[in-house]
């Protein structure tokens, strides 16, 4: 508002209410900021159905305003009383109460962001959203095992899937939400709830399989569970980028020829490890996960796959290979036959 507009505004109001002239003039001084120089920023929340008296005195407690009823004076002579929006915002006391006040209106809300990188399983997603002080442990878990939040991709889910029983004798803390919860950057609101979080990720999943993506896997016999399956082993075993539609044709030139994956990422995710040595008794371990003994691709994901996995799948390149060996700098060897593949072993020491 103009401030002659203000002014005269005030001016009414206080010879209408027969206030003193020293009144309007503590009214004036009350509408500077607290601290004009202060670059210390304070979080506050709006609770839903608050009153403009109520903000007031919250923004007063916390010393952001040198006056409440200078505050809700403020809104009532601009005609914003009652306007402003439930969230929590991020102030600091060099604002004065009328920039306070259209923060307030406008609902810039105080924002967050985390990000979650390709290849995580739950646990380890769970494990960096807490470290990211994004919300509490149990509280992630939970929103991973309601039924509401599972909801949104059930119709992707086989019957009885149940990745937490994949090996019991490691109790491994799982959830059908393996794969799913979708890598990327997030920016959302301050104090959303850690399911309405977990909501937020996996609706960025289902907007990223689109029509196009759902074509190509029909077109493949593919269900979109078996992609995100068979692309979250391309996401564990790919190092380079431009390997990973090369990789996808190994594991589906493989499954097609109906011989075992034989990928070590599975048995690590049996073991509840994320890196580390195969031994060969480890690929004895008895789960439907572990593609050294188990026909076909997993009952589901192991960790959640980037879209470029997605679309190495989906698309992947047009090889005979059947094997490859890593040459210890993130690229590895390929090879067409057993006997191609032992010297690639031999020569890279796998």
């Amino acid at each position: 508002m103009c401030r002659n507009v203000l002014v005269a505004a005030v001016v009414l109001m206080v010879v209408g209410a027969g206030v003193a002239a020293v009144g309007y003039a503590q009214w004036v001084n009350a509408l500077e900021p607290v601290d004009p120089i202060s670059d210390n920023t304070v979080l506050v929340q709006v609770e839903p159905g608050s009153s403009t008296a109520d903000i007031a005195a919250m923004l007063e407690e916390e010393n952001l305003i040198r006056s409440g009823w200078a505050f809700v004076l403020l809104a009532r002579v601009q005609q914003r009383d009652g306007q402003a929006r439930a969230g929590w915002y991020e102030l600091h006391p060099a604002m004065t109460p009328e920039d306070i006040l259209d923060k307030l209106i406008r609902g810039e809300a105080a924002t967050m962001q985390f990000t979650i990188p390709e290849g995580l399983t739950v646990q380890q997603v769970v494990d960096r959203m807490v470290a990211q002080d994004m919300g509490e442990e149990d509280a992630f878990w939970a929103a991973v095992h309601d039924e509401e939040v599972i909801d949104l991709i059930a119709q992707w889910l086989p019957e009885e899937y149940a990745p937490e029983e994949a090996c019991p004798e490691y109790e491994l803390p799982s959830s059908v939400l393996e794969g799913y919860l979708y890598p990327d950057t997030y920016t959302v609101d301050y104090g959303l709830s850690e399911a309405e979080m977990v909501q937020m990720v996996l609706n960025r999943f289902l907007q990223h399989w689109d029509e196009e993506r759902a074509e190509r896997a029909e077109e493949m016999d593919l269900s979109p569970h078996e992609v995100v399956t068979l692309a979250s082993i391309v996401e564990r075993e790919a190092r380079v980028d431009d390997e990973r539609p090369k990789i996808a044709s190994v594991f589906l030139n493989r499954l097609e020829r109906e011989m075992l994956l034989g990928a070590c990422s599975t048995v690590l995710y049996v073991q509840g490890r994320f890196s580390g040595p195969v031994l060969d008794e480890d690929t004895e371990i008895d789960s439907p996960y572990n593609t050294y003994r188990a026909a076909d691709l997993p009952p589901g994901p192991i960790a959640s796959p980037g879209q470029s996995s997605i679309d190495a799948v989906l698309n992947p390149d047009s090889t005979d290979y059947l094997y490859f060996v890593s040459r210890g700098d993130g690229t590895h060897a390929f090879a067409r036959t057993y006997d191609e593949h032992l010297q690639n072993v031999a020569e890279y020491g796998e």
